[in-house]
């Protein structure tokens, strides 16, 4: 029988330096991590963005960045990316300071900021030559990442149009491809879904995981949680310019997590629940759910433990034609913080 508890109530940088040879002051050893933030605080006026904020961001993985509106999810990008100064503390990416060394640690950053700003005068493929230019890569070098991020980013057939004809969607993916032009070792990006149809969306997560496969660092942030899940190894959550929370997804499967079962036949899953000693579950009539099934939603504290369950309720003949969490777990992460509830007030 299943053990389970009873009812619970920017524009673009400017240019780097060349990147022919590693960056004076980069530290390239694995031990170090490629972002590293120890106390870190900025403040707009009366406003602190970041206060007393300490990460570090792991290479050759996907970190989500998650937190509601003016938490300081960009600001702490933007000093990431060499383009804002802290007040006070330290951030180190690959070991350089942004601080001490900008153009170096412009040369290891892939930005993308959320609003991305373009030359209206310049064709899509311009804009990356100018970009490549930016960075002093030889021109053979920028001709061939070029060919190949249009076709990897879905451009080819809008590389001779004029910047200012570009959707949103459409900007989205020119300003990804001039992130990634001089193959960064960290990649930053802000809001990267925001305006992306479905298939582009699905383009984007292949990219970044590819990136990251490949061993580059990637800061990620969005408010689409569920595609940050298909993205993501780790998640760092915010609340009023500190970091509240940070962990692998893995980690996050075994935070409890509320679960929902779907039954052709609210008396099959009703007998089952009883017999499985959940007899406290309240179970919705097909009548009275949007899908047409019988419904029960209960929190389970772990992945391990609705296995079980689900084992116990299919040999009880429980009917199920769905059992799925409620919410992805970057969501359900982000429902349990302080920020959340405050919202939902």
């Amino acid at each position: 029988m299943t053990s389970l508890p009873g009812p619970s109530s920017a524009s673009p940088p400017g240019p780097p330096g060349p990147t022919g040879s590693a960056p004076t002051g980069a530290v390239r050893a694995d031990s170090v991590p490629a972002i590293e933030a120890s106390r870190l605080s900025r403040s707009f006026g009366s406003v602190q963005a970041v206060q007393d904020l300490s990460l570090s961001i792991p290479r050759g993985q996907v970190t989500a960045i998650v937190g509601p509106n003016g938490c300081g999810k960009s600001t702490l990008m933007l000093m990431a990316a060499a383009l804002l100064a802290p007040q006070s503390g330290r951030i180190l990416v690959n070991g350089v300071d942004p601080s001490q060394n900008p153009s170096a640690v412009k040369a290891m950053v892939g930005w993308m900021p959320d609003q991305f700003g373009a030359w209206d005068s310049l064709r899509v493929r311009e804009v990356l030559e100018v970009i490549g230019a930016a960075y002093f890569l030889p021109r053979p070098v920028v001709r061939e990442r070029i060919e190949g991020l249009l076709d990897e980013l879905d451009l080819r057939t809008l590389a001779d149009q004029p910047a200012h004809v570009l959707s949103r969607g459409q900007k989205q993916r020119l300003g990804l491809a001039r992130a990634l032009l001089h193959e960064p070792t960290v990649l930053i990006l802000d809001e990267p879904a925001s305006g992306l149809d479905p298939a582009a969306r699905r383009r984007l997560q292949g990219v970044v995981r590819s990136r990251a496969d490949a061993g580059a660092a990637v800061l990620i942030s969005s408010h689409i949680l569920s595609e940050l899940e298909e993205m993501a190894d780790r998640v760092v959550l915010m609340d009023g310019g500190r970091v509240t929370e940070s962990s692998s997804l893995a980690e996050l499967a075994a935070q409890p997590q509320s679960w929902r079962i779907r039954s052709l036949s609210a008396s099959a899953l009703w007998r089952a629940l009883q017999d499985v000693g959940l007899d406290w579950v309240v179970v919705q009539e097909p009548s009275r759910t949007a899908t047409g099934h019988a419904e029960a939603v209960l929190q389970l504290p772990d992945a391990p433990t609705a296995s079980r369950l689900l084992r116990d309720l299919a040999q009880r003949d429980a009917q199920i034609v769905e059992f799925a969490p409620t919410t992805g777990r970057l969501e359900a992460a982000y429902l349990r913080t302080d920020a959340a509830r405050e919202g939902s007030r």
